[in-house]
């Protein structure tokens, strides 16, 4: 994030509480800058953004309205309110090598109690890719239906038996990515292969964080066609898998997805689902990988339904869910070290 003042103490607890935003590949791609107390311009910094897949540029948007609805309820946690203004830019101007501003957040301070639960929750949500050692009771995939048609959006979750076949398809859209020589080099330039690589960068997937041992994850990129490799990959996938094949819960949002206002809202949807979550101690892994791969999608929507993308509606977000150990914590820049240049234009 871009601060070119932080004068108010408010302002500066609120950012720092904004900076645990979730991002794909944890980019951290937003920037703020301050024109007043209560004024913050928003842009998306391109160049930490997704880039690879052919629908990578709709999903930069998912993540504008990611970063929006999670910053409300950051001030809301604090007692204030907030509101995003979007100025949403096209999906194909997401291609230029510049950022690009996203909107206004406009701050009302002191409107209401503070909520140090909500609080709490903002700072320990995370992606668990740990073993879930349960999924989801039936009241709890009930509230999270319900978030999601607080946004207009359907969600759906799937049986065990699809479940298990889902993350298995995960699996194989991951391997397969790498034989994609732009996916492969653009998750090449986010793992963070060793400690000292993830304490000094900040960003990106780190090898403890994916529950994978780092020189495994540089020599399966370096030398990806042993994915393929009849002896070889049984063993890679089982290993990939091992903490997959549990008793996570699987679900889905359909949505139109063709525009950056149904980006934005799927972005929005996607917090107000993962917080429902947190509230209750559960926690989400995405599987982006299964809608972005083109092969693992189609047989995704063929697993849950012919009619899953018939009425005009996309299968835009795949998650599991469930309970696990608390997961290893990815690190994020610091909130000064996003600046953004105090003569970028406003």
């Amino acid at each position: 994030m871009h601060v070119s003042s932080l004068k108010n103490a408010r302002l500066d607890r609120l950012l720092e509480l904004a900076n645990y935003y979730p991002s794909p590949h944890n980019g951290q791609p937003i920037q703020l800058r301050v024109v007043d107390d209560e004024n913050l311009i928003v842009w998306f910094d391109t160049s930490r953004g997704l880039k690879a897949a052919p629908i990578s540029h709709l999903f930069s948007l998912v993540s504008v309205g990611v970063f929006a609805r999670h910053f409300e309820l950051c001030a809301t946690s604090l007692g204030h309110s907030a509101t995003f203004h979007p100025g949403l830019p096209q999906p194909d101007d997401m291609a230029r090598p510049e950022p690009l501003k996203c909107g206004l957040i406009t701050i009302e301070y002191g409107t209401g109690d503070p909520n140090p639960k909500l609080e709490s929750d903002i700072t320990t949500r995370q992606t668990s890719r740990r073993k879930y050692v349960r999924g989801l009771s039936p009241g709890q995939v009930q509230e999270i239906k319900l978030a999601a048609s607080r946004n207009k959006l359907a969600l759906e979750m799937v049986n065990h038996e699809a479940a298990r076949h889902v993350i298995w398809l995960n699996q194989r859209a991951v391997f397969d990515d790498m034989f994609d020589t732009g996916v492969r080099t653009e998750l090449d330039h986010w793992l963070r292969y060793s400690r000292r690589e993830k304490e000094e960068k900040r960003d990106g997937l780190a090898y403890d964080c994916m529950q994978l041992s780092g020189s495994l994850m540089k020599f399966s990129v370096d030398h990806y066609r042993v994915l393929h490799w009849p002896v070889v990959a049984p063993v890679l996938r089982q290993y990939y898998l091992r903490t997959m094949a549990d008793s996570s819960a699987v679900g889905y949002l359909r949505a139109p997805f063709e525009t950056s206002a149904q980006a934005y809202r799927i972005g929005r949807c996607i917090i107000d689902i993962w917080f429902e979550l947190t509230a209750r101690g559960a926690y989400l892994h995405p599987f982006g990988t299964v809608v972005s791969n083109a092969r693992a999608h189609r047989d995704f929507t063929r697993l849950v339904g012919a009619d899953a993308e018939s009425r005009g509606d996309y299968v835009v977000f795949i998650f599991r869910a469930g309970y696990s150990e608390p997961p290893v914590r990815s690190l994020r820049l610091p909130v000064k070290s996003h600046l953004l240049a105090e003569n970028q234009a406003s």
